[in-house]
C-alpha cells in the first residue's frame, strides 16, 4: 500500500536524499510535465546513472514516462530492476499498453529479472475513463490507478476557476474498478503547497471516495499525507475491540457479537482486521 507518492523531475534527481528523509512510501522520477524539453536528454541520463547505482531501500521507485509511443525505445534502455512501477500518463489505448508490456517482458527476460515491473495508469482524459475497464482487464501488470484531475478538467473543457466541478461519478468509477481488480487507487495532487489545512480537506475528500493514497508535489506535504492515509489510533482501538468481541461472545448461536449495544457481524470483523493489519504495518516503520 502506498500512501504518499512524491514526484521529482528527472533533471533534479540530486534532491532524492532530501525527499527520502521525509519518508514517502514511494518516489516518482518524472520524465513528463515537470521536465523541460531542453533538459530532456540531461534528465534521462541523470536517471539512468542514478538507477544503475541505487541500492534498494524501503522507498518504492516509480518512473513517469512522457509518451508511451515516443519514449518506448530509450525507456527500455533506462529501466532496471530497481524500478517498482512505470507510470503511463493519459492511459487510454489498450493496444499500446499490450505492446508496451510485451516489450517490458522481453527486457526482463534478457536481463533475467526475477520480478516483473508494475504499471500504473494515470487516468486523466475522457478516453481514459471511457476505456478504464478494458485497460485494467487487458493489462497483466497494472497495480495502481492514479486520478489526474488537472488534465481531465482540460479534456472536459472546464472553463472556469469560480467553482469546483462535480466529478463524483468519475472518482467513484475509478475506485469501483480498482477494488474489483484488487488495484490501489491514488488521488490527484493538491497544488497549493503552502496550505496544509486545504491539503487535509483534500485528503478527506479522497478518502470518502475510497482512495488509499495521493500524489505529492512538495516534500512538506509528505508527513501529513502519510498520517491522514493511516487509520487513526481510535480506528485501531475500535477494531481491536470488534475482533476481541467476536472471539469472546456469540449472539443467538450465530457468528455475531454485540459491542456496546451494536451488532458486530462478519463484514465488520473483516474490515476491522484490515484496519489492524494496515495500522500495524506502517506503525512498525
Amino acid at each position: 500500500m502506498i500512501r504518499s507518492l512524491a514526484f521529482i523531475p528527472a533533471h533534479k534527481i540530486d534532491g532524492y536524499d532530501l525527499i527520502a528523509k521525509k519518508n514517502p512510501d514511494a518516489i516518482c522520477f518524472d520524465l513528463e510535465d515537470s521536465l523541460p524539453l531542453n533538459k530532456k536528454k540531461y534528465g534521462v541520463n541523470k536517471l539512468k546513472k542514478f538507477l544503475s547505482q541505487h541500492r534498494k531501500d524501503k522507498i518504492k521507485l516509480f518512473v513517469r514516462i512522457d509518451n508511451i509511443k515516443k519514449d518506448n525505445n530509450f525507456l527500455l534502455d533506462v529501466i532496471n530492476r530497481n524500478i517498482h512501477s512505470i507510470i503511463v500518463p493519459k492511459a487510454s489505448n489498450v493496444n499500446e499498453i499490450i505492446r508496451f508490456e510485451k516489450d517490458l517482458e522481453k527486457l526482463e527476460k534478457k536481463n533475467k529479472y526475477f520480478k516483473s515491473i508494475n504499471l500504473s495508469f494515470l487516468i486523466e482524459s475522457v478516453s481514459g475513463f471511457y476505456n478504464l475497464e478494458n485497460l485494467v482487464k487487458k493489462s497483466k501488470r497494472v497495480k495502481y490507478l492514479i486520478y489526474g484531475e488537472e488534465d481531465f478538467l482540460n479534456d472536459l473543457n472546464f472553463y472556469t476557476y469560480n467553482y469546483e466541478p462535480r466529478l463524483d461519478f468519475y472518482k467513484s468509477l475509478m475506485n469501483l474498478y480498482a477494488k474489483k481488480f484488487n488495484i490501489q487507487s491514488i488521488y490527484t495532487p493538491y497544488l497549493n503547497i503552502k496550505n496544509l489545512s486545504g491539503l487535509k480537506k483534500h485528503i478527506h475528500v479522497s478518502k470518502q471516495f475510497g482512495f488509499n493514497g495521493m500524489l505529492v508535489v512538495h516534500p512538506n506535504q509528505i508527513e501529513l499525507v502519510n498520517k491522514e492515509f493511516l487509520p487513526t489510533k481510535k480506528d485501531y482501538e475500535i477494531s481491536k475491540k470488534i475482533v476481541n468481541s467476536e472471539k469472546i461472545k456469540k449472539y443467538e448461536g450465530q457468528n455475531i457479537s454485540i459491542l456496546k449495544g451494536k451488532l458486530i457481524g462478519p463484514p465488520m470483523i473483516k474490515r476491522a482486521l484490515k484496519i489492524i493489519n494496515f495500522y500495524e504495518k506502517f506503525k512498525k516503520k
